[in-house]
């Protein structure tokens, strides 16, 4: 991580908004569009590409540390307020990210890093969906379930519980389609004795209708 800041020139004491302020100023120093010569040029778009990987770095691995801590993730420099009280507490949405990118596990470690006092409904719609992704249903159902419970009118874990539910029973996909294919919500037909029996005997039909014998020696 300290090369990282060495790049965008700060310490790592740096404040969120002195990071700002610095990737902000190495950014329009290797602006793309103030060299002419190519070589220049592309040395400037990868100069750029190089501080904005390390800028989100930064950024992030600042969140995940004050999230662990159960701290606001609203960054210093970012004035905006917001009167939603998950918002207030954490960062869900960039939980939702992670999981959504398939890094379970440092979603699951942040979540859990939660004191009980941060553990609102969007907690238990996530940590069901962790569950979701890794196939666990009988989990991912108790955890939408609760969700639900808290935010009885949240169309978004009503849904997401159905869903867990419909594969928990062996079904895929969403409730009402058999399959991710949307083959419709009639079930699947099993391949039982009968519809054996009845196959061959409908074949040896056809075939003796054709001159031949399907079922010989029966």
């Amino acid at each position: 991580m300290r090369e990282y800041y060495e790049l965008l020139g700060i310490s790592e004491e740096a404040t969120d908004k002195q990071v700002k302020d610095a990737y902000i100023a190495m950014k329009n120093k290797y602006d793309p569009g103030s060299y002419e010569k190519e070589d220049l040029k592309q040395h400037a778009i990868e100069k750029t590409e190089q501080i904005t990987k390390a800028f989100d770095e930064i950024m992030n691995a600042r969140r995940v540390d004050r999230m662990k801590k159960g701290e606001s993730v609203k960054d210093s420099f970012d004035a905006e307020n917001t009167d939603n009280l998950e918002d207030r507490v954490v960062d869900f949405d960039y939980i939702e990210e992670l999981i959504g990118s398939d890094d379970l596990d440092t979603a699951e470690e942040i979540l859990d890093s939660l004191e009980r006092k941060n553990r609102l409904p969007r907690w238990y719609y996530l940590k069901g969906l962790i569950f979701f992704k890794k196939g666990w249903l009988g989990e991912a159902t108790e955890f939408f379930e609760a969700a639900c419970r808290m935010d009885p009118q949240n169309l978004i874990y009503r849904q997401a519980w159905e869903r867990a539910m419909w594969q928990r029973t062996g079904h895929f996909g969403n409730p009402g389609s058999e399959s991710p294919y949307g083959n419709g919500s009639r079930p699947l037909v099993g391949c039982g004795v009968c519809d054996i029996c009845g196959g061959l005997l409908c074949a040896d039909c056809c075939c003796n209708c054709l001159g031949g014998s399907f079922l010989r020696g029966c």
